[in-house]
C-alpha cells in the first residue's frame, strides 16, 4: 500500500511540475513584454514632452513679441534687446537667464534686436532670434508664425526668409520651406514683426 501511495504521489508531482523549458520561455516572454511597455512609455513621454516644449516656446515667443511694442519710441525700435525687454517686464518668468544670456526651451538662446522692414530708413520692427531649435519645434514655430499674418512680417529659418504676405497670397509654399529648412533640427529661427507706425 505504501508503495502504491508513494508511486501515486510521484506521478502527481511529476504531472503538476512545470516543464523546465516552459519557465525559461515564460521568463523570456515576460522580459520582452516589459521591455516593449517601457519603450512605448518612454516614446510617449518623449513625444508629450516635445509637444509641451513647443507649446511653451510658442507662448514665450508670442508674449515677448507682444511686449516688444513697449520698446517703441519716436526713433522706432532702436535699442531693442532682451535686456531692454526685461526692463519693461516683457520677458516671461519661464525664460531662464544667466547674466545677459536668455535660454529657450531647446537649449539654445533668445535674442531681440531692432529690424528694418519694407525698406524703412529707421528700425520700424523687432526681430526675435531663437537658436538650437529642434526639428519639430522649428516646424511648429514656423507654421504658427507664418500664419500670423496680422502681426508677423517674416520668418527666417537659417538663411531662408519667407514673408507672411507671400504665404497668404500663395506666391510661396510654407510647407515646402518648412520641410526643407527644418530638416535635421538645431536650427536658427528669426521672427520679425510687421512694421509698427512710429508716434
Amino acid at each position: 500500500m505504501e508503495t502504491s501511495l508513494a508511486t501515486t504521489r510521484r506521478k502527481l508531482i511529476t504531472h503538476y511540475r512545470p516543464a523546465r523549458g516552459g519557465n525559461l520561455k515564460d521568463a523570456i516572454i515576460a522580459v520582452v513584454v516589459i521591455a516593449a511597455v517601457i519603450i512605448l512609455v518612454f516614446q510617449l513621454g518623449t513625444f508629450l514632452w516635445g509637444l509641451y516644449q513647443n507649446s511653451a516656446t510658442q507662448t514665450e515667443v508670442t508674449t515677448m513679441l507682444e511686449q516688444s511694442r513697449k520698446l517703441k519710441s519716436r526713433a522706432g525700435y532702436t535699442g531693442a534687446s532682451m535686456a531692454t525687454l526685461r526692463a519693461v517686464n516683457g520677458v516671461p518668468n519661464s525664460v531662464d537667464r544667466t547674466g545677459d544670456v536668455y535660454y529657450n526651451r531647446y537649449g539654445g538662446t533668445y535674442a531681440l534686436a531692432p529690424a528694418r522692414t519694407n525698406g524703412s530708413p529707421f528700425n520700424n520692427s523687432v526681430a526675435l532670434t531663437l537658436t538650437g531649435v529642434s526639428e519639430g519645434g522649428c516646424g511648429d514655430l514656423a507654421q504658427m508664425f507664418l500664419n500670423a499674418g496680422e502681426s508677423i512680417y517674416s520668418v527666417t529659418i537659417g538663411s531662408t526668409a519667407m514673408l507672411t504676405a507671400n504665404v497668404t497670397t500663395g506666391t510661396s509654399t510654407a510647407a515646402t520651406m518648412i520641410g526643407t529648412q527644418c530638416d535635421g533640427g538645431d536650427k536658427t529661427i528669426i521672427i520679425t514683426t510687421l512694421p509698427h507706425r512710429v508716434n
